[in-house]
């Protein structure tokens, strides 16, 4: 799923309200914005893996934490985007969330 298309996923995301797990790992096309369709159309997701997608950033996150309030599992390893602010809404708005994998140099942005 490395180059999947942004009409792809704009796809994926509308047909899958009821999705529950999602792997987009290693989409490296994939953006905040592409990334802000599949959080607002997939509200009942509780696993969502998105490792290696380096373009992924707290904006990301903030799709994540207004939109998918049943999320348990988030796998966003490689996103080196992501920043302590981006942790820190994810942590206040989607206390379901029991497992992050994330690198230990997250929220470490300079």
């Amino acid at each position: 799923m490395r180059h999947v298309t942004h009409t792809y996923r704009w796809q994926l995301s509308r047909g899958c309200r009821w999705l529950k797990k999602l792997s987009l790992s290693w989409c490296t096309l994939l953006t905040d914005v592409s990334f802000a369709q599949v959080a607002r159309n997939c509200p009942l997701i509780v696993e969502l893996h998105v490792r290696g997608c380096d373009k992924l950033s707290d904006g990301a996150l903030v799709q994540i934490a207004n939109n998918c309030a049943y999320l348990r599992v988030l796998d966003i390893r490689g996103c080196h985007l992501v920043s302590q602010s981006g942790l820190d809404a994810l942590a206040m708005m989607v206390p379901s969330c029991r497992v992050l994998f994330i690198d230990a140099s997250a929220g470490k942005q300079s």
